[in-house]
């Protein structure tokens, strides 16, 4: 920012970036709205990972029981006063019931509108658009889209919500 003569040395100073301060404002924001909502009626998500992207290593974790933690994670929102619904009695079902979900995708009561998916696709820069659209295809030829909706692989119990990670690869083929 400028030469400080009696220290003989640059000195660095800086710079605000004002969408940078407004995000960190909203952040902020949102955290105090958050923490000022009755746990009743906050909204959870538990994301598992999904790599390799195989039936038996949904929820994997090296050296963690993802599933019967995710369970034991429930019920301590349960004890907490989250509004959480019936759970899997233990991991296994929990795999169970997400890897149905995820093969189906049709079982899961959560969908996208692709409606409003394209409403917020259409916000993208055009060169965005035209690449996510060259590498994955038109948003209403995904294979998961059915009756104008996406349908996700994500069970909920209540206002809880656990979803597999999705995969990382080209539709359907995860190579």
């Amino acid at each position: 920012a400028h030469w400080h003569e009696p220290t003989q040395c640059r000195v660095v100073t800086y710079k605000e970036v004002p969408d940078r301060v407004a995000f960190v404002a909203d952040l902020a924001t949102n955290w105090i709205r958050l923490r000022r909502t009755p746990a009743k009626h906050r909204k959870v998500a538990i994301i598992l990972a999904n790599y390799p992207d195989k039936d038996g290593r949904i929820a994997n974790g090296v050296g963690y029981d993802t599933p019967a933690s995710t369970i034991a994670i429930l019920d301590a929102m349960k004890d907490a006063g989250y509004t959480v619904g019936n759970t899997p009695s233990n991991g296994n079902d929990l795999i169970h019931r997400l890897s149905l979900t995820r093969r189906t995708h049709e079982l899961g009561e959560v969908r996208l509108l692709l409606e409003e998916y394209l409403k917020h696709f259409a916000l993208l820069p055009a060169a965005n658009r035209a690449e996510i659209t060259a590498r994955w295809g038109a948003p209403e030829t995904d294979p998961f889209v059915r009756e104008g909706a996406f349908h996700l692989a994500v069970n909920l119990y209540g206002n809880a919500a656990v979803a597999i990670q999705p995969a990382r690869g080209y539709n359907i083929d995860p190579k």
